[in-house]
């Protein structure tokens, strides 16, 4: 199974090249594009990895117009992460050459 996610990680990759996006950008996009809203913490978690790598990517995407932030209502110190119209829009872009991915991936 660490195989196969290996593989599939790679082939990823490497539809990204020439993108602009890498991989971690980009699953960063697709779990915001599910959950709409999320916290820097709950991002990390969900994605496995450190929450400063997570701090640190947002920010760079938020500089760049994809991310955009908010207090967390239940705790001031957190922020929730949200997709711009150009976040969306470029996740959008990405995504299409991950479909016969998909495709291949469900039969």
């Amino acid at each position: 199974m660490i195989i196969l996610a290996k593989l599939l990680d790679s082939v990823a990759a490497l539809r990204l090249i020439g993108t602009g996006i890498g991989l971690t950008t980009y699953r960063i996009m697709l779990i915001i594009s599910i959950f709409e809203e999320i916290t820097v913490s709950d991002l990390a978690r969900l994605m496995v990895i450190d929450r400063a790598q997570v701090s640190r990517l947002a920010t760079e995407m938020t500089r760049q117009g994809l991310l955009t932030s908010k207090p967390d209502k239940s705790n001031k110190l957190k922020k929730v992460l949200m997709l711009t119209e150009a976040g969306h829009a470029r996740y959008a872009e990405v995504r299409s050459g991950f479909h016969d991915r998909a495709d291949l991936i469900s039969m």
